[in-house]
């Protein structure tokens, strides 16, 4: 069965760019944008240089959260990853703490997300 659905104004493509199609519409509190994501991980010691250690790209619609994982398994075989990992609001939950303490004994430290249910 084949249902029209209404066009709601200010409705944006989930296709942002014509030239890019893999580019997607996001906002992010009062940020809007359309193309990527961009993950950095710095290292932070006192006592040495901060170095950008780990780049990944995501599309625009990509929660953050669940970026943690990925990135200590992306820094695991090249790094001894960090007793404690300095993070966003936007990448920590109870369960990314909890997973992060039990499966690579890495310490997020950081504010932790509010439920993004409704």
């Amino acid at each position: 069965m084949f249902v029209w659905r209404p066009v709601r104004i200010g409705l944006h493509p989930p296709n942002g760019s014509p030239y890019d199609l893999d580019a997607r519409y996001s906002t992010q509190r009062s940020v809007e944008w359309v193309g990527y994501k961009v993950h950095l991980t710095e290292t932070c010691d006192p006592d040495t240089p901060h170095l950008i250690v780990n780049v990944e790209t995501t599309p625009a619609t990509t929660p953050d959260d669940n970026r943690i994982a990925v990135v200590h398994a992306s820094l695991a075989p090249r790094h001894p990853l960090p007793t404690m990992h300095l993070a966003d609001k936007g990448y920590t939950s109870a369960q990314v703490l909890l997973d992060s303490q039990r499966d690579d004994q890495v310490a997020i430290v950081g504010l932790v997300a509010d439920d993004p249910r409704w």
